[in-house]
């Protein structure tokens, strides 16, 4: 799953979804994003990435590999 700034056209982020979606649904504060699948799936995306930071640096016991700050963070350089 992709999410696009429509205003610039320039990719934002990128989600991982397995399979098909039904809905999606944006946190009024544009925070979080809830995908929901054909089986009532719900799953929660959290859209910024200085709280994806913050949470994964509470839980990571080492550090960031160049390969997964790419994947899951979306930037040149790990943190």
């Amino acid at each position: 799953m992709k999410i696009w700034d429509t205003e610039t056209g320039v990719l934002r982020l990128t989600l991982p979804a397995s399979g098909a979606l039904t809905d999606l649904a944006y946190a009024p504060d544009g925070r979080h994003l809830a995908a929901i699948s054909p089986d009532g799936f719900v799953t929660l995306y959290t859209l910024h990435v200085d709280e994806l930071l913050e949470v994964a640096r509470s839980r990571l016991t080492r550090g960031w590999t160049e390969a997964e700050c790419l994947q899951y963070l979306q930037t040149d350089g790990c943190p």
